[in-house]
C-alpha cells in the first residue's frame, strides 16, 4: 500500500473488512525480503478478449474448437507454450473486462475487489496491486497498458513507478530489450483481440479460406446489434466474425512476439519468470450472443494461461488433474515467486494445492447478476434478476450511437440508468423481494454444455458457491452500502 502509513492502511482494510468486501491483505503479510528469491525480471503479458480455443498449442487441453480450427493463427504462442513450465486452459474471475483484468491485477474475486462494471470501474486505494506487493520486494515496477478502462487515475496505476500507454509496442519491447539484471517488474496488457475486428493483408495466409463478402472491418457498434439474445446470428454471419476475429488473434501473437523478442534480447530471459494470460474470452453466437460479459458460459470463461519459470526455479507447479485452475492464482504465484506472502483472501498461488472449484461473477449485466461455481466439469450458474427491461440491450445500441428500427418508449440513458439504481439497493447474491433467483447445473463437455438434471448434485454445488461467496464477508449489503463504506474506509490522498 504505498504511499499511506501502516496505520492508516491498516484502518482501512479494518473498515472494509467490516464493510464486507475485502479482508485485509496489506503490505504487513508481505516477508522479509530474500535476495535470492528476487533476482530476475517478471513479466506478466495480460489481454483482452482471447478464447482458449484460439491458440493452436492448447489444442491437447481438450479446449481447441472452432476458432483454432487447425489453422496455423499463433506460431509464436505456440512455442512458448513449448518452454514454459504450465501452460493450458485457465477460469476468469468474470466476462467482463473490469472485473476480470482487476482480479489479475489483485489476486480477488469481483465483490471482493468491487471493480464490477463500467458505471463502478475504478480499483480501490485499499485494495493491494500486485505492483505495490512486488515492489515491497524491492522491485521496479513498469506498466504498458492500451484499453478504454485503464487510463491514470482509476487505481490500475498503483504500485507502479512508470504507467504509459502501449500504442504499438514498440516502446515497450525496447525498454524490455534493455533490461538489466536486476528485480523488475513489468505488466503489459494488449487490448486485442476486442473490436474493431480487421484482416491485415500480411495474415491472410495465416487464415485459410475467407467467407464471401468479408467487410472490410466491423465495429463495436455493429457487433453491438447481436449482443441481445433477441436478435439471431445467422450462420454465414458468425462464419464473417469468426474469420474477422481470428485475423485479430493472428495480429496478437505478433504483438506479443515483438515484446517477448525484446526481453530475450535483453539477454534476461532464463532468468525470467513470463506469464501470458487472457483477462476472458469471447462468445461468437454459441449461446445466441455475440462479445463479453453477457454471460458466464465456457467460451467466456476459458481462457489461456502461459507461465514460463527461470531456468532452475526453486518452485514446484501443484495442480489436480482434471481441476479447473482460476486465472486469480497468477497474483499469490508471481508474489511468493518474489518471496512474498499472500493475504488470505486471494486466491492460492499455483505452488500450493487449492481446494477444487473456481467461483466466477458478473454484475449488472441485463438487469442481473450472475455467479459460477465450476468443480470438474459440472457447472452452477445462479443468475439473480433483480429487473426485466425487454429493452435492455436496445437501448444500449440506441447509447452506442446506433440507429433502431423502432424507437424507444423513453431514452435509452433513463432505461439504463434505472437499471443501475436498482442494482444498488438490490441484495447481490441473494436478491431483493422483486427479484428472481433461478440456479442450473449444467456439464461442460467437449461437444458442449448440457442440462444435468441431478438436483442433489446442484444443491451441493450450490451450498459450496454460497459458501465461497460469503467466505470473506460478515454480511450480505447492497452495492450502494459497501460503495458508501468503502468511500468512508478509503485513507485520504498523500
Amino acid at each position: 500500500m504505498s504511499g499511506h502509513s501502516f496505520g492508516g492502511a491498516f484502518f482501512a482494510c479494518l473498515l472494509i473488512a467490516a464493510a464486507g468486501f475485502l479482508a485485509c491483505q496489506g503490505a504487513d503479510h508481505l516477508a522479509p525480503p530474500d535476495p535470492a528469491a528476487t533476482q530476475g525480471p517478471i513479466l506478466l503479458i495480460t489481454v483482452d478478449a482471447l478464447r482458449a480455443d484460439a491458440v493452436g498449442a492448447l489444442a491437447e487441453t481438450g479446449t481447441s474448437g472452432p476458432v483454432a480450427a487447425g489453422l496455423d493463427l499463433t506460431p509464436h504462442l505456440d512455442a512458448l507454450v513449448a518452454e514454459a513450465d504450465w501452460a493450458g486452459t485457465a477460469i476468469a474471475s468474470s466476462s467482463a473486462s473490469i472485473p476480470a483484468t482487476a482480479g489479475l491485477l489483485t489476486g480477488l474475486t469481483p465483490w471482493l475487489h468491487q471493480a464490477l462494471h463500467p458505471e463502478q470501474p475504478r480499483l480501490s486505494s485499499a485494495v493491494t496491486t500486485l505492483a505495490e506487493a512486488l515492489r515491497e520486494r524491492g522491485y521496479t515496477t513498469t506498466a504498458y497498458v492500451s484499453g478504454h478502462w485503464y487510463p491514470q487515475g482509476l487505481g490500475y496505476e498503483q504500485g507502479f513507478d512508470y504507467y504509459r500507454g502501449l500504442n504499438r509496442g514498440g516502446k515497450a519491447a525496447g525498454h524490455l530489450a534493455s533490461l538489466e539484471p536486476g528485480p523488475s517488474f513489468f505488466w503489459i496488457h494488449v487490448d486485442a483481440p476486442s473490436p474493431p475486428l480487421r484482416i491485415r493483408d500480411r495474415l491472410r495466409p495465416q487464415l485459410g479460406p475467407l467467407p464471401d463478402d468479408l467487410p472490410k472491418e466491423l465495429s463495436a457498434l455493429q457487433l453491438e446489434l447481436y449482443r441481445s439474445p433477441r436478435v439471431q446470428l445467422s450462420e454465414d454471419w458468425r462464419q464473417r466474425i469468426l474469420a474477422l476475429y481470428r485475423g485479430e488473434v493472428a495480429l496478437l501473437d505478433l504483438r506479443v512476439q515483438r515484446l517477448l523478442r525484446g526481453l530475450r534480447e535483453s539477454g534476461q530471459w532464463d532468468r525470467s519468470l513470463v506469464a501470458v494470460v487472457s483477462a476472458h474470452g469471447e462468445e461468437i453466437g454459441e449461446h445466441g450472443q455475440m462479445g463479453h460479459a453477457n454471460n458466464l458460459m465456457p467460451e467466456s470463461l476459458r481462457v489461456p494461461m502461459i507461465l514460463k519459470l527461470p531456468k532452475g526455479s526453486p518452485h514446484t507447479l501443484r495442480l489436480q488433474p482434471g481441476e479447473p485452475v482460476a486465472a486469480t492464482r497468477l497474483w499469490a504465484t508471481l508474489v511468493e515467486h518474489a518471496g512474498g506472502m499472500p493475504g488470505p483472501s486471494v486466491a492460492p498461488s499455483l505452488f500450493h494445492q487449492a481446494p477444487p472449484g473456481v467461483l466466477s461473477e458478473l454484475y449488472l449485466s441485463d438487469g442481473a447478476n450472475r455467479f459460477s461455481w465450476l468443480q470438474g466439469d459440472l457447472q452452477l450458474l445462479r443468475t439473480v434478476r433483480f429487473a426485466r427491461e425487454p429493452d435492455f440491450y436496445r437501448a444500449r445500441r440506441a447509447l452506442a450511437g446506433g440507429r433502431l428500427q423502432r424507437p424507444l418508449a423513453e431514452p435509452a440513458a433513463e432505461l439504463l440508468d434505472r437499471v443501475y439504481r436498482t442494482f444498488l439497493v438490490t441484495p447481490p447474491f441473494s436478491g431483493g423481494s422483486e427479484s428472481t433467483v433461478r440456479q442450473r447445473l449444467l456439464r461442460w463437455g467437449p461437444e458442449g454444455v448440457e442440462a444435468v438434471p441431478d438436483e442433489a448434485a446442484r444443491n451441493a454445488l450450490a451450498a459450496e458457491l454460497e459458501r465461497r461467496w460469503r467466505s470473506f464477508q460478515e454480511s450480505e449489503q447492497p452495492p450502494e452500502q459497501v460503495l458508501r463504506q468503502r468511500s468512508l474506509a478509503s485513507p485520504p490522498a498523500p
